[in-house]
Formats: structure tokens, sequence, C-alpha cells
């Protein structure tokens, strides 16, 4: 089946996250003193790929992405980020290219749980990072899963999301600490007041988009935009209650991701 590119703009929500997150990335480079970061895999997750590591950039990070998305680094690019960014191709991420210990934090977004060997890929990251490994996941603890799944099961679309038993925090822990490594921070990010994934959007994305499907995405990422001018008041505000509370389970009910933040 010949692919079409389809036009397609990331919602507020997916820019609220991604500034939740840059603003995440932003701290734990100031309080963990990084300076080489490695994002692997880069792809996305109804979202566009290999922007994930925007705040490392901006916190003056070296930022190395594994199988890049060649049509967002024009985002690096024009937001003059990518004088530190190394793009890593074709490669497999159960045998990183790289030696021991060749990074100060090793790192995934959500797409981790869709790997056919996650015990295999975790050790990787083991190997090649000089100390921490940082996951964020998908929350199945939140209030939007279940409608998730009632959409999947309402509209016969294929389970794509990869292995749900990851995308609980204890679960994520204890395989972290099978793999011979401390927890040293845990907690739920990305919350605000709406569940997540429900909705028209979501029902046209997996309608439109997928290996079975015609379509493409072409994205439009508006943090592009907001990260050049400023970000709106209630992005900000909302923010600031996100990270201030982001330590620990107060939000996990509510919060569309967690992240697990461990070290050797």
């Amino acid at each position: 089946m010949e692919k079409i590119l389809k036009h397609e703009v990331e919602g507020f929500g997916v820019t609220y996250d991604r500034y939740v997150m840059s603003r995440h990335q932003q701290i734990l480079t100031r309080d963990l003193n990084l300076n080489k970061i490695l994002e692997a895999p880069t792809h996305g997750a109804k979202a566009a790929s290999s922007i994930y590591s925007l705040g490392f950039a901006q916190a003056g990070c070296e930022v190395n992405l594994i199988n890049p998305d060649d049509k967002m680094i024009g985002v690096w690019k024009r937001l003059g980020l990518d004088k530190n960014l190394k793009l890593h191709r074709d490669i497999d991420v159960y045998n990183l290219p790289f030696e021991d210990n060749s990074f100060d934090l090793v790192w995934n977004f959500v797409t981790f749980t869709e790997l056919k060997d996650i015990p295999a890929f975790l050790k990787e990251m083991k190997r090649v990072t000089g100390k921490y490994i940082y996951l964020i996941s998908c929350n199945n603890f939140q209030l939007g899963y279940p409608l998730h799944r009632c959409i999947h099961k309402i509209f016969g679309f294929p389970w794509n999301h990869g292995n749900t038993y990851f995308n609980f925090i204890g679960n994520v822990k204890k395989e972290l600490r099978k793999t011979g490594l401390r927890i040293s921070e845990s907690g739920a990010i990305d919350t605000p007041p709406w569940p997540d994934p429900v909705g028209p959007r979501d029902i046209r994305l997996h309608k439109n988009f997928g290996k079975d499907k015609q379509y493409i995405p072409e994205w439009e990422v508006p943090i592009e935009k907001y990260m050049k001018t400023g970000f709106p008041l209630w992005i900000k505000t909302l923010g600031a209650y996100d990270i201030t509370l982001r330590k620990g389970y107060l939000k996990l009910p509510f919060s569309h991701l967690f992240y697990v933040l461990a070290e050797k």
C-alpha cells in the first residue's frame, strides 16, 4: 500500500505534556549535573517523533537520538538546538554501538513498552549509561485507561500500545531492580484536568495511522512556536503545580504519565 502524507496538528494536551517533560528534564540536568544524554529509541506515541529530548538540549546537554525521524530534525534546527545533537540511524536497540558507561543518562519516552524483549533492552541501557536510567510510561492507574480500552473494543482497533504490564509504576520499578538498578526517584507527571487518551482525536488517529493504514502523519508541533515566543499562562500555571507535586503517588490517579529514575 502506498502511504500518503496527511497533515496533523498535535493537540494542546500533547503540547502540555511536552512542556512538563522539558521542565523536568531541565531540573534533572541541573540537579544531577548531566552533560551527555541518550534517548533510545525515539519514535513517537501518537505524536511527533524525535523531539522528546528538547528540554535536555535547552539545558545545555549533548543529546544522542537513536533511529530518529529525519522529518522532525528541522524542529531542532529552527530552535537552534542542533549544535549538540547527534543522530544514530539503523541501530539495533539491543546492541547499541557505544562503549560501556558512555552517557550520564539514558532514557526512553513510553515506547520501550512496545519492544519484544524489554529486560534485554534495560540491560543494554544499563551497560551504556554511566549512572542514570530514566523511563517515562503511560499510566494505566489513571481514569482514562478503562475508557481507552473501551474505545479499542467499540471500534475494533487492535491494541497497539505495547505491553500494559509496564504501564504500572510498581512493575517498572520491579523490572529495573531486577536489572540491578536502584530507584532514586519516581512520581506522576503530566496531570492536566482531563483524562487521557480519549475523544475524537484518539479515534481519528487510530483510524488514519498505523502499519496497515493508508496515511503517514505530517506533524505540526505547536511547542516549536511556544519555545520561541513563550508559553501561554495556563500551561505555565498548570505546569508549576504539576512539577512541584511530581514526586510520589499523590497525583497517580489523575496523571497521564509516570516516571522512574534509577541509577547504578
